[in-house]
């Protein structure tokens, strides 16, 4: 995430991959598809290698050219709107941005995270703006290392504090964990608005529910699948070719070798584009408004198939996860025990016998289901989410 703070606002982009990295890509598989030529006159392998270069680097160039023209088809970005006294946010260009007063986000929220390195640890703190309604925004991502040579500074939470006062120039809120407990750690005290009123029903005077259903969308292939898909394919394809050229020198240990690369590159090929291309081509979602709930639906050339219902009970709890667009939903006892699990296990003093009961009470209570929204813009998917917030309270 690229934060960039303005005289009068912050800017938040999402952290995208650079389009003349994926153009470099492109032309460096291209260059690849075509170095077969060079085994051309070689007695072995001959006109099979420029047919397996082509084969295998052709469609990554492809796919890299494919991701560089859709560069600017999906950014996530946040503007802090100082003058306006918004936060606008959205992903697409052919859509309004969503804009939200000032007066309807009641904290920020850091979530952690650590990773082990082997020079020390890795740390990671992202601010979310939380909405009176439950929704996360991701607005700034803290990165520090804790090395091992401890003649090396290390205050983890410095530039957290450093961030976060810059966000508070125009927005002062309470700080709290991703429990919803007071965020303590600071190094030095920030003072929340003591005006704030976190009761106030918010302002949704731009969601309008009986224009908004039903929702529909047709789901795209991310380039990342054909990517990978076709780095399975290039393993069957060098598995083909070590076993051509082995049955050529009669080479028996070779082949058997090709062979058993071969049936892993093209079975892996074969399941994974079944499952995550071929399942989901042509495919169209749509989410309906039932008179107890909502349903999703997927629409083919086989029909419309109902694949998940959600019904509006007290017990119900729904989250939005942004940027991803995953929509979360879970009973109020799965969300219970999954927030008592996780405060057992930070807790020290916490007894083994009393985690375990914590964990047997999550694996009991009911589990969670998870919408995929990805393909949706981020503007439609957080009014559909407002929507079924401000029914459920």
């Amino acid at each position: 995430m690229e934060t960039t703070f303005l005289q009068n606002s912050i800017l938040i982009q999402g952290a995208n991959v650079h389009p003349y990295v994926l153009l470099s890509g492109s032309i460096v598989l291209g260059i690849l598809s075509l170095l077969g030529i060079l085994f051309w006159k070689h007695s072995t392998i001959g006109k099979k290698g420029i047919l397996f270069s082509l084969l295998t680097f052709t469609p990554l160039s492809l796919v890299c050219v494919k991701s560089y023209q859709e560069t600017n088809s999906f950014s996530y970005h946040v503007q802090v709107d100082g003058e306006s006294k918004q936060v606008r946010f959205g992903d697409t260009q052919g859509i309004n941005d969503l804009g939200i007063p000032f007066s309807d986000w009641v904290s920020y929220q850091i979530h952690s995270d650590a990773e082990s390195k082997k020079d020390g640890w890795k740390y990671t703190d992202t601010i979310y703006l939380k909405h009176k309604l439950g929704l996360l925004i991701p607005v700034s991502t803290i990165t520090v290392r804790k090395y091992t040579d401890k003649s090396k500074e290390f205050s983890r939470y410095l530039d957290l504090n450093r961030e976060l006062k810059k966000f508070y120039r125009f927005m002062p809120l309470p700080i709290e964990d991703e429990l919803g407990d007071p965020f303590p750690k600071l190094p030095i005290p920030l003072t929340p608005n003591s005006l704030l009123n976190s009761h106030d029903l918010p302002n949704l005077s731009f969601v309008r529910p009986d224009s908004l259903f039903p929702i529909q969308w047709d789901h795209s292939i991310s380039n990342a699948n054909w990517f990978f898909s076709f780095c399975l394919l290039a393993v069957g394809h060098m598995g083909l070719l070590v076993t051509l050229v082995s049955l050529k020198q009669e080479e028996n240990q070779n082949m058997k070798t090709g062979i058993v690369i071969l049936l892993v590159g093209y079975l892996s090929f074969g399941v994974h584009f079944y499952y995550w291309i071929g399942k989901k081509m042509g495919v169209t979602y749509q989410i309906e408004r039932l008179s107890d709930g909502y349903a999703l639906y997927g629409i083919s050339k086989k029909g419309k198939e109902k694949l998940q219902e959600l019904k509006q009970t007290e017990d119900l709890m729904v989250r939005l996860e942004l940027p991803s667009k995953y929509f979360w939903v879970q009973s109020r006892k799965n969300y219970e025990s999954t927030r008592k699990l996780a405060k057992s296990l930070l807790d020290p003093n916490s007894e083994l016998t009393t985690t375990l009961n914590h964990t047997k009470e999550l694996f009991t209570s009911s589990q969670m289901e998870r919408w995929d929204l990805s393909d949706l813009p981020m503007e439609v998917a957080v009014r559909f989410f407002l929507v079924l917030r401000q029914t459920l309270d």
